[in-house]
C-alpha cells in the first residue's frame, strides 16, 4: 500500500502529549512538533519517533488526535495547537481489525502483529471450502454490518486482552463474493509464549462467530444458494459483551454461595410448587365441604356444593357462617387510659364508652347517648349479634327512607330510632324469606 501524500508548503505548531512508557523514555508529559499542516498519519509517526527517541517502542504505540485513534497511512488535515497524543496500547500492544472487499494478505497481517519481543505468533485462516453435504460450492458471499462489526470485533480484542498475556491483535475479515480456496478471514495474535497466542486466537474466531453482525451465503454450482447460520451462534443477547460464558475454554463466573437464596434444582422448585398448589386446593374444598356439604351420606357426582348446598345450623348463628365470640385479655380495654384522655369523660369508663361507640356508628347513630345505660348498651351488642348470625350483610337493606333524627339528644328519642331501625330491618328480612319460600 503506498504512503499518502504530504504537503510541506504549510507548517502547523502542534502539542505532543505522552504518557506511560513513551513520557518515561522523552522525560516530559509534552512537547511542540512543527509538521505541514497536510501530512500522512505514517508521516507524522515517523517525525515523533526521531524527534523524540521512541524507536524502542515505535512498533508499540499508536497516535490519538483530537481524543480519536488515527488509523495508518491515513491523511491528516492539521491545525495549529491540534493535540496528538502518544499512547502505548493499554496492555503492550495494539489492536488491528478490518472488514474489506479486497483480498486478505496473509504476509501483511502477520507484519502487522509481529514484534521484537515477542516469541509466538499464531493465525487462524478461514477459507472457502468446495463442498458441503455432498453439493459442490463454487464460492462464498459475505454481508456485514460494518459499523456494528467493526465495533465487536474490536470488543473481542478487548476481552482477549482481559484474558490472556498478548501483545498485538489483528482480526480482518472479507466481504463480497469469496470463491473456492480463497481466504475469507484471517486472525494473527503474538504474544511472548505460544500458549496465550494460541488460545486467544481460538477465542477469537469463536466470539466472531457468536458476536460480530457478519453473515454469508453459499452458492452451489447446479446455481442454488443457501445463506448458513454458524454452529457457534447460541443465541447470546446483543448486550452480554461483559458476561461472556465459554464452554470451550471452561471460563465461568464464581458466585459467592451466600448471595444463593435457592439452592434446589428447578425440578425440585418446581414439585415444590406443585405440591403447594394441591394442598391449598384440598383446604380450600374441605372448607367448602365443612360449609356447604350435603346433607346425609348422599354420594351423587352430579351433585356439587353450588347447586346442591344446604343450610347448617351453626352454633350460636342463624347462617351457615360460624360466628365466634372472641375475648380480648389484652387490648385497649385493658390498658389504663391516659390522663389526658380521661379528662374529656369525667363520668364514663373508657371500655364502656368505645363499646357504645362501636354500636353507635354500626347501627347509624351518630349522635351519643347518656352513659348510664350498662343494660341497654348489652341488649344493644346482643340485638346487633343476633342480626349478624341471620344475615351479616342485614347493614345493606336498610334503605335511605328511613328519617332518622339527628338532633335528637334525649336516650328515648334514641331509643325510638334504634326500635324504628330494628323494625324496619325485620319486615324487610320477612318479606325476603317469604319470597323465597313461595317459590
Amino acid at each position: 500500500m503506498e504512503d499518502c501524500l504530504v504537503d510541506d508548503k504549510q507548517t502547523v505548531d502542534i502539542k505532543i502529549l505522552f504518557f506511560a512508557k513513551a513520557r518515561e523514555l522523552v522525560g516530559v508529559k509534552e512537547s511542540t512538533l512543527k509538521i505541514p499542516k497536510t501530512t500522512c498519519s505514517n508521516y507524522l509517526k515517523n517525525e515523533i519517533i526521531i524527534k523524540f527517541g521512541l524507536e524502542s517502542i515505535k512498533d508499540n504505540f499508536v497516535l490519538a488526535i483530537e481524543e480519536e485513534f488515527v488509523e495508518d497511512n491515513k491523511l491528516l488535515d492539521l491545525a495549529d495547537n491540534s493535540i496528538v497524543a502518544v499512547i502505548p496500547p493499554l496492555s503492550g500492544g495494539k489492536n488491528s481489525v478490518k472488514i474489506q472487499d479486497d483480498v486478505l494478505s496473509v504476509d501483511e497481517i502477520t507484519k502487522i502483529v509481529m514484534a521484537p519481543s515477542c516469541g509466538a505468533v499464531s493465525s487462524f485462516i478461514g477459507t472457502t471450502r468446495d463442498t458441503f453435504n455432498s453439493q459442490e460450492v463454487m464460492k462464498l458471499s459475505y454481508e456485514a454490518y460494518q459499523d456494528m462489526a467493526l465495533k465487536k470485533m474490536n470488543v473481542i480484542c478487548n476481552e482477549i486482552r482481559e484474558k490472556w498475556n498478548v501483545f498485538n491483535i489483528a482480526i480482518h475479515h472479507r466481504i463480497g463474493d469469496v470463491p473456492v480456496g480463497e481466504i475469507s478471514v484471517v486472525i494473527a495474535v503474538s504474544s511472548v509464549h505460544r500458549n496465550e497466542s494460541l488460545k486467544a486466537v481460538e477465542y477469537a474466531i469463536d466470539r466472531l462467530k457468536q458476536t460480530v453482525p457478519i453473515w454469508k451465503k453459499e452458492i452451489y454450482k447446479n446455481q442454488q444458494a443457501e445463506w448458513k447460520e454458524n454452529k457457534e451462534y447460541d443465541k447470546m443477547s446483543l448486550d452480554d459483551d461483559d458476561n461472556v460464558l465459554l464452554k470451550n475454554n471452561n471460563d465461568y463466573y464464581e458466585i459467592n454461595e451466600k448471595f444463593i437464596q435457592v439452592k434446589s434444582t428447578s425440578e425440585e422448585v418446581k414439585m415444590r410448587i406443585d405440591k403447594f398448589t394441591s394442598r391449598k386446593r384440598e383446604e380450600i374444598n374441605n372448607i367448602n365441604i365443612k360449609e356447604f356439604r350435603i346433607d346425609g351420606d348422599v354420594q351423587d357426582e352430579e351433585t356439587c356444593a353450588r347447586t346442591h348446598a344446604v343450610f347448617v345450623r351453626r352454633k350460636d348463628s342463624k347462617s351457615h357462617l360460624r360466628v365466634t365470640k372472641v375475648e380480648n385479655k389484652r387490648g385497649p380495654q385493658t390498658m389504663r387510659v391516659p390522663d389526658s384522655c380521661s379528662k374529656l369523660n369525667d363520668n364514663i369508663n373508657s371500655g364502656i364508652d368505645e363499646r357504645l361507640g362501636n354500636c353507635e356508628k354500626f347501627i347509624g347513630i351518630n349522635k351519643p347517648v347518656p352513659r348510664d345505660i350498662y343494660q341497654r348498651l348489652k341488649n344493644i351488642e346482643d340485638q346487633i349479634f343476633y342480626l349478624e348470625g341471620i344475615s351479616p350483610e342485614y347493614r345493606n337493606f336498610l334503605e335511605s327512607d328511613i328519617d332518622i333524627p339527628i338532633e335528637s339528644s334525649s336516650v328515648q328519642k334514641q331509643l325510638e330510632v334504634l326500635k324504628k331501625i330494628l323494625v324496619h330491618f325485620v319486615n324487610t328480612t320477612t318479606d325476603n324469606y317469604s319470597s323465597i319460600n313461595n317459590c
